[in-house]
């Protein structure tokens, strides 16, 4: 029968060499980054990279930046990345299979992106911060080129609470650069609803004429007419050289600006001036309303029209030549004469309309006021002939008493004699 085993612990750490542990610490005392975790920040010597990226800047090919990484990081696990696990599969054919190099182009946003992509597939960050508007659309445009899902998922979560009033033009911008659709929807919808609020916390001015026209022109545009010309106007002055009559026609349709604000209605007259005598290359026609609502909006102000006619020629044609020279649009030989009399005309007709008015209400006081003595002297009337039947009443009542106390007196005589 063969002995029974008997189960003994071991007491102490029997296992530790600690000759072993001293000797390996005081040779890695001079290695600060022994204890770090893998990382494509590494200097490649002491990271054993296998694989080099090298990113050029589209803006400037000349500017290249290098990231030694890892084929195992790039190609395995949940961060993978389908682009490079295809291409690591690939022995022969491929020039960068020979050289264990990438070399890729990419905007500007998505270089400054790049290494933050990077640092997700080494699993170095989890969540992306609250000041990564910047480049979360290029983010999500890098997941999808080097098909990292993962990465994809995570940052179009953020963008969808991350798109905000303050963030929608940057959203627009960056959405625009990588043809994301979805992104340009999403950030074009909220500017068209909210168009007054992000013009005054954003500059409206970074947007090109082509992206600022998507936003006027949207069916989910709210804003009131008098506003929108502002700041249609603010956007016409900044990319003066770039006004046509299909871009002026777009942004002030009366569709949506049936109103145009008398501050800025001149300028827009010189867009239309300016266009008017630059269109004979263009095959579009102005639209003439443009010209009636800027005349109609400046003659509402026709005390101030006709101030203004009180001035000078020449001060007249230097505030001329500095609105010219602000919209760089107008050349020096337009003819504002049809235009001065039409505002003319029609300031005479709202003012006589303004007079007319006051008239009517003037003589609806006056008729009032005629209507209320008539009102004052019945009443009048009224009061005196009840303030007579008093002074009858009392008389009566004093004759009254008079008679009884006469009677009483005659009674109080006779029983005494």
């Amino acid at each position: 029968m063969p002995p029974q085993e008997t189960t003994q612990t071991a007491s102490g750490n029997f296992l530790f060499d600690e000759e072993f542990l001293d000797k390996a610490r005081n040779e890695n005392t001079n290695d600060p980054e022994e204890d770090e975790p893998l990382s494509w920040r590494l200097d490649n010597s002491d990271s054993l990279s296998d694989w080099t990226i090298v990113i050029v800047r589209k803006s400037h090919d000349s500017n290249t930046i290098t990231y030694h990484v890892h084929k195992n990081i790039l190609a395995i696990g949940p961060r993978k990345s389908e682009y490079f696990a295809r291409l690591f599969k690939i022995d022969k054919g491929v020039s960068e299979s020979t050289t264990s190099t990438s070399t890729i182009t990419l905007e500007d946003s998505a270089v400054d992106a790049f290494p933050l992509m990077l640092d997700y597939m080494y699993s170095l960050i989890d969540y992306l911060e609250d000041d990564s508007t910047a480049q979360a659309t290029a983010l999500r445009y890098l997941s999808r080129y080097f098909c990292i899902r993962k990465l994809y998922e995570h940052v179009t979560e953020f963008i969808q609470e991350d798109l905000r009033l303050v963030t929608a033009t940057t959203y627009l911008l960056e959405a625009d650069i990588y043809r994301d659709e979805k992104i340009a929807m999403a950030a074009c919808s909220l500017c068209a609803q909210h168009l007054k609020d992000i013009a005054r916390i954003s500059s409206l001015t970074e947007l090109s004429p082509r992206l600022f026209q998507s936003i006027v022109t949207a069916d989910e545009l709210k804003c009131d007419s008098a506003a929108l010309s502002i700041i249609v106007v603010g956007h016409l002055e900044y990319y003066s050289d770039d006004v046509n009559t299909d871009l002026l026609n777009a942004l002030t349709s009366s569709r949506f600006m049936p109103i145009v604000s008398s501050k800025v209605a001149e300028s827009l007259l010189h867009f239309y001036l300016a266009c008017q005598g630059n269109n004979q290359g263009e095959t579009s026609l102005l639209d003439e309303s443009l010209r009636e609502r800027c005349t109609s909006s400046l003659a509402k102000s026709w005390k101030q029209v006709a101030t203004n006619l009180k001035e000078t020629k020449e001060k007249v044609d230097d505030e001329q030549t500095e609105i010219n020279e602000r919209t760089d649009a107008a050349s020096s030989n337009l003819d504002w004469s049809k235009i001065n009399t039409d505002i003319l005309e029609a300031s005479l007709c709202i003012a006589k309309d303004d007079v007319d008015s006051k008239d009517r209400k003037l003589k609806r006081k006056q008729n009032t006021i005629v209507s209320l003595n008539e009102e004052i002297t019945e009443l009048k009337a009224i009061v005196d002939e009840y303030r007579r039947a008093q002074r009858r009443r009392i008389v009566q009542a004093i004759v009254h008493d008079k008679r009884r106390y006469q009677a009483t007196q005659d009674e109080s005589s006779q029983d005494e004699s």
